[in-house]
C-alpha cells in the first residue's frame, strides 16, 4: 500500500504523485487523477484505481514506459488527452461499461498494446487515440481497409472508394475514421450507430451520399467539412439541421430556414462572402466558422443565438461593426481576434463569459488612451507606455493584455478590477512599480519577465500570495513606502512578519525610505528589542543617515534604559555600509562605491561576498580583493568593449560564478581548479601562477597562454617563476600560435625575442605577411640571423637518415603491402570536404559529422581517424584540388587520395 504522504490531493483531485512505488494504490476518497499526475514515473508498473474516480485527466500516465498494469474501477467515464500516452509497456486494458468518452492520442504511443476492450458506452473517441499501438500497427485485424475495436470503428484507410456499408453492430465512428478517403462515393450507416466523431467524414471530397439511422444522438465537430458534393443546389451542406459548408459563389449568403447550429469552420476562408444573413433557428455559432472571411462587411445575428464559439470571426479584416443580439451568452476565445477594422461592437448583459484575446489586435476598437475594453475587460493595450492608471470601468485584465510592452514604467490598476489574467503583464522589461487595489488572486504568470519590477504596493492582498509567485521581496518594498494604504490589521501583521524574517534585505530600503513608521510597527510586535536594537538597527540607520529612523530609535533606546546615543567614532570608515554599495553588515560588496580618482580599487579586509554587477563597466583597470572574499557572483565584473580589466583573486575561494567575468577581463589566479574552470568556460582569461601551464587542462591551458602574454607585456612579477614553462609549452606549439601571431598582441615579439619561430615557421609565415612590410622585414632579419648558416635543403637533398625520407620509403612500402587487397579490413582513412553519401551538419553545434562514415568503415572492420598521419592508408576526397590542412597533409607524406566512389568500390569488394 502506498504511503498517504506520497499523494498531493486537493478537493479529491489528485494533482501529484511524489512517491517511488513500482505497484501504487490510489487511495480512497479521490474522485479525478489531475493533469499530469503520473507524468514521467518511469519505473511505475501497475496502478490502481479506487471506486469514486470518475475522470483520468489528460497526460495523467504520459511516459510511464514500465506500466504493464491498470484496473480501472465502474465509475470511470472519461479517459483525458494523452492519458497514457507513450506507456510502451502496456499489453492489455479493460475498459469499463462506464467509459464514454476517450480523448485525443489517449494511448497513442502504447507499442505493446494488442488487447484492448471498448464497451458500448463509449460515444466518443478522440483524434490518434491508438495511433503507434500494436492494435492499430496489427495488419491482421484490418477487414478491407477498415479497422474495428470491438463495436467501434477506429481508423479507415485512404485506399477505401466507392460505396461502403459500415457492418451492423458497429457502436461509434471515431475520430477522423474517413478523414481525407477522397475515392469514397457513399456510405451506409447500420441502426447500431449512435454516434459519430469529429472530422469523421471531413476531406471526403467525393461523399455524395451518406445514410445516417435515427439511433445516431451525437455528431461531432467538423464531421463533414470540405464534402462539397454532399453540398445541396444552394451549395449548403446540411446534415440534421447543422450548416457543415457552403460551396456557393459567395457574395451576400442567406442561411436557409430550419439551420440550427453553424458548424465549426463551416466558411473558412470564404474570402468572397461580403454578407451573411443567419436565420432566427440558429441557436449556435462554431468555432472558427468565418475565419479569415477578409471581405465580410455585414452580418446579421438573430436573438435566437446563444454562443459565439471561438475563433469564430478571426481575422475579418473588413468588418467594422456587430451587434451582439440579447440572446448570446458566451463568447470563445479569440473570437473577433485581429479584426482589424471593427470599430464598434455592442455586447448585451446577457453575454456572461468573453474567451482569451477575444478582441485583441482590433486596434480601432482602442480608446484614446490606447485601452481595448468591452464590457468591462481589457484585451489589450496599445498605447505609448510610460506611467499609466487603468480606468475605473474596467473589471477585468485579460491574458497577456500589456504582454511585452517594453515601454511600460509604472501601472496602476483600481479597484474594481477582479481578475488579472496570465501573463498579462508579460516582458514589460521597464516596469519598475506597480499598484493593485483591489483584492484579485495572483497568477505566477502576472509579472513574468518583468526583471526592472522593484515594488508593488497592493494593500488588500496577503502576501502570502505574492511569497507563492516568488514576489515577496517586491510587495514588502511595495508596504514600506506606502504602508499608509495597508489598513488591514492581519495583512499589515503578515508583512510586519516578513520584514523581520528578511531584515538584511529589507532594512537598506526602509532606511532609504526613512520609514520610521516600519520600525515602529517591528517594535510594536516585539522584532525590535533591547538586545538588538542598536547592532541590528540603530548603527546600521546611522550609516545610512536615515534621520527620522535614528532618532525614533535613539528615544526606542531612552525607552529601554540605555541612553541610545551611538559614537560617529563606532561607524567611522563604514560610509559605504548603507545596504547599497555594502550590506549593513559590510561583508557583501554590492556596488563599487566609487569617489576616487584612481583606477586602481582594493576592496576593503572583511568582505566575503562579491554580489552580480558590483562592477558593472566602472572605469578602473585593477581590483584587488581581499582573502577574506570566498563568493564571487555572475557578472561581478563586466567591461566596456575598449577597456580591459585586471583582477587578483585572493588564495582562495570557496564559490566562482561560471559567469562573473566579462570578455575583457585579467584575473590573477593562484588556485588550479579556479582557473581550470576559467579557461573551460571562456569567461573572462586567467593569468595562472600556482605552478606550470602544462599542470591545467587542456582547454585551461589556452586561456593561460593569453594571460602569461598580458602579464609579460605588464612586466607582472607573479608570472616570472613559470616563465619558462610557458615558453617551452609556446615553442611545443609552435604550429597552434604560428597561426595566432596576427591575432594576439605581443604574442609575435615573444616567439622572435625568445627564439620560439623554426625555421619552417619563418618559411610558413612568410607568404601571410606579404601585405604587413614591418612584419616581412622582421621575419626576413630573424631567419638570416638565426638560419642563414645552415645549409639550405631541397627536395633532391634528402639523405636515408632524414626524417622526412624515412617517412617516405615507410609509406611507399605500406602501399606495396596493400596493393591489390580486397575490402578495407585493418586499412585506415580520413576524410576532408563534402561527400554526397556520409555526413551531416550537427544541428546543434554546426559542426559537420562524419559518424555515419566512421561506422560504415568499422562494420567492415577498417578505421576512421579524424586527421592525416603517416599511419593514414588512403585520403577520402571528391576534390583533387581541393588545399585543405588534411590535402596538405597527405600530399607532404605521400598519402594517396581517392574519390568516394572509388572508396565505396574498395569498400564492397570481396
Amino acid at each position: 500500500m502506498s504511503d498517504a504522504s506520497e499523494f498531493e490531493i486537493e478537493n479529491g483531485v489528485l494533482t501529484d504523485y511524489k512517491g517511488s512505488d513500482v505497484d501504487v494504490v490510489v487511495p480512497d476518497g479521490v474522485t479525478s487523477i489531475g493533469y499530469a499526475a503520473f507524468d514521467w514515473c518511469i519505473n511505475l508498473t501497475s496502478i490502481t484505481l479506487p471506486d469514486g474516480v470518475t475522470n483520468i485527466g489528460n497526460a495523467a500516465f504520459n511516459n510511464c514506459s514500465s506500466l504493464t498494469s491498470v484496473t480501472l474501477p465502474e465509475s470511470v467515464t472519461s479517459i483525458g488527452n494523452m492519458a497514457f500516452n507513450n506507456c510502451s509497456s502496456l499489453k492489455s486494458i479493460t475498459l469499463p461499461e462506464s467509459v464514454t468518452s476517450i480523448g485525443n492520442w489517449a494511448f497513442s504511443g502504447c507499442s505493446s498494446l494488442t488487447s484492448i476492450t471498448l464497451p458500448d458506452s463509449v460515444t466518443s473517441i478522440g483524434n490518434d487515440a491508438f495511433k503507434g499501438t500494436a492494435v492499430l500497427e496489427d495488419e491482421s485485424r484490418w477487414e478491407n481497409g477498415v479497422l474495428y475495436i470491438g463495436n467501434h470503428l477506429i481508423k479507415a484507410r485512404d485506399s477505401i472508394s466507392g460505396d461502403y456499408v459500415i457492418r451492423e453492430g458497429t457502436r461509434s465512428i471515431a475520430t477522423e475514421a474517413f478523414s481525407d478517403c477522397s475515392n469514397l462515393k457513399s456510405i451506409t450507416l447500420p441502426e447500431s450507430v449512435t454516434s459519430i466523431g469529429d472530422h469523421a467524414f471531413s476531406h471526403c471530397s467525393n461523399l455524395t451520399n451518406i445514410m445516417i439511422p435515427d439511433s445516431v444522438t451525437r455528431i461531432g465537430s467538423s464531421a463533414f467539412n470540405n464534402c462539397e458534393k454532399l453540398a445541396d443546389p444552394e451549395g449548403f451542406v446540411i446534415i440534421r439541421n447543422t450548416l457543415y459548408g457552403c460551396f456557393g459563389p459567395g457574395g451576400d449568403v442567406v442561411i436557409p430556414a430550419g439551420v440550427t447550429s453553424i458548424g465549426d469552420s463551416a466558411f473558412l476562408d470564404c474570402s468572397s462572402l461580403t454578407s451573411i444573413t443567419i436565420p432566427d433557428s440558429v441557436t449556435e455559432i462554431g468555432r472558427e466558422v468565418f475565419w479569415c472571411c477578409s471581405s465580410l462587411t455585414s452580418i446579421t445575428i438573430p436573438d435566437s443565438v446563444t454562443s459565439i464559439g471561438g475563433r469564430a470571426f478571426y481575422n475579418c479584416s473588413s468588418l467594422e461593426s456587430i451587434t451582439i443580439p440579447a440572446g448570446v451568452t458566451s463568447i470563445g476565445n479569440e473570437a473577433f481576434l485581429d479584426c482589424s477594422s471593427l470599430k464598434s461592437v455592442a455586447v448585451p448583459d446577457s453575454v456572461t463569459e468573453i474567451g482569451a484575446f477575444a478582441f485583441c489586435q482590433c486596434r480601432n476598437l482602442a480608446d484614446k488612451q490606447g485601452f481595448i475594453i468591452v464590457k468591462g475587460i481589457l484585451f489589450e493595450y496599445t498605447g505609448p507606455g510610460g506611467d499609466i492608471v487603468i480606468p475605473e470601468n474596467v473589471t477585468s485584465i485579460g491574458d497577456s493584455a500589456f504582454r511585452n510592452c517594453r515601454k511600460l514604467t509604472s501601472v496602476s490598476i483600481p479597484d474594481g478590477v477582479a481578475g488579472i489574467g496570465m501573463w498579462a503583464f508579460y516582458g514589460c522589461s521597464q516596469l519598475a512599480e506597480a499598484t493593485i487595489l483591489g483584492r484579485t488572486k495572483i497568477d505566477p504568470t502576472i509579472f513574468e519577465k518583468c526583471d526592472s519590477l522593484a515594488e508593488i504596493t497592493a494593500p488588500v492582498i496577503p502576501h502570502a500570495e505574492w511569497r507563492e509567485a516568488n514576489l515577496g521581496k517586491q510587495a514588502a518594498v511595495g508596504f514600506i513606502r506606502h504602508s499608509e494604504r495597508f489598513t488591514d490589521p492581519e495583512i499589515t501583521a503578515e508583512y510586519v512578519s516578513y520584514l523581520s524574517s528578511q531584515k538584511k534585505k529589507l532594512l537598506p530600503v526602509i532606511f532609504e525610505a526613512d520609514a520610521d513608521g516600519i520600525l515602529r510597527l517591528l517594535a510594536e510586535a516585539k522584532k525590535i528589542t533591547k538586545k538588538n536594537y542598536e547592532q541590528d538597527y540603530l548603527l546600521p540607520a546611522m550609516q545610512c543617515k536615515a534621520e527620522k529612523c535614528t532618532a525614533y530609535l535613539q528615544s526606542l533606546g531612552e525607552s529601554f534604559g540605555q541612553t541610545g546615543k551611538a559614537q560617529a567614532a563606532v561607524i567611522k570608515g563604514r560610509e559605504f555600509w548603507d545596504g547599497v554599495h555594502f550590506s549593513l553588515d559590510g561583508k557583501k560588496l554590492l556596488k563599487y562605491p566609487g569617489g576616487s580618482d584612481s583606477e586602481i580599487y582594493a576592496v576593503p579586509e572583511g568582505t566575503i561576498e562579491i554580489c552580480t554587477c558590483a562592477f558593472d563597466r566602472e572605469p578602473l583597470s585593477e581590483i584587488v580583493l581581499p582573502e577574506s572574499v570566498d563568493y564571487i557572483r555572475s557578472d561581478a565584473f563586466l567591461t566596456d568593449s575598449k577597456r580591459t580589466l585586471l583582477v587578483r583573486l585572493p588564495a582562495e575561494l570557496k564559490s566562482v560564478s561560471r559567469a562573473a567575468f566579462g570578455i575583457r577581463v585579467y584575473i590573477l589566479v593562484r588556485d588550479k581548479k579556479i582557473a581550470e574552470d576559467i579557461g573551460a568556460n571562456g569567461s573572462g582569461t586567467c593569468i595562472y601562477t600556482g605552478g606550470p601551464v602544462d599542470d591545467l587542462t587542456v582547454k585551461a591551458r589556452s586561456s593561460a597562454v593569453k594571460g602569461f602574454l598580458y602579464a609579460s607585456e605588464r612586466g607582472m612579477p607573479e608570472i616570472e617563476p613559470w616563465r619558462e614553462s610557458y615558453l617551452a609549452y609556446i615553442k611545443r606549439n609552435e604550429k597552434t600560435y604560428r597561426k595566432q601571431i596576427f591575432l594576439e598582441k605581443n604574442l609575435f615579439g615573444l616567439m622572435l625575442e625568445e627564439k620560439l619561430l623554426t625555421e619552417s615557421g619563418v618559411r610558413a609565415l612568410l607568404p601571410e605577411a606579404e601585405n604587413r612590410p614591418e612584419i616581412m622585414a622582421a621575419l626576413l632579419e630573424y631567419r638570416n640571423k638565426h638560419f642563414a648558416a645552415k645549409k639550405q635543403k631541397d627536395d633532391l637533398d634528402l639523405s636515408d637518415n632524414d626524417p622526412q625520407m624515412k617517412r617516405m620509403l615507410k609509406m611507399a612500402e605500406r602501399q606495396e603491402q596493400i596493393k591489390g587487397q580486397k575490402g578495407i579490413k585493418g586499412l585506415a582513412f580520413v576524410s576532408t570536404g563534402w561527400l554526397k553519401n556520409f555526413g551531416y551538419i550537427d544541428e546543434y553545434t554546426g559542426a559537420h559529422d562524419f559518424s555515419d562514415l566512421k561506422a560504415y568503415i568499422e562494420e567492415r572492420g577498417g578505421f576512421y581517424r579524424g586527421s592525416v598521419s603517416s599511419k593514414t592508408d588512403y585520403l577520402i576526397c571528391n576534390d583533387p584540388d581541393r588545399n585543405s590542412t588534411k590535402s596538405r597533409k597527405a600530399k607532404e607524406l605521400g598519402v594517396p587520395m581517392i574519390t568516394e566512389e572509388e572508396f565505396l568500390k574498395m569498400a564492397e569488394e570481396k
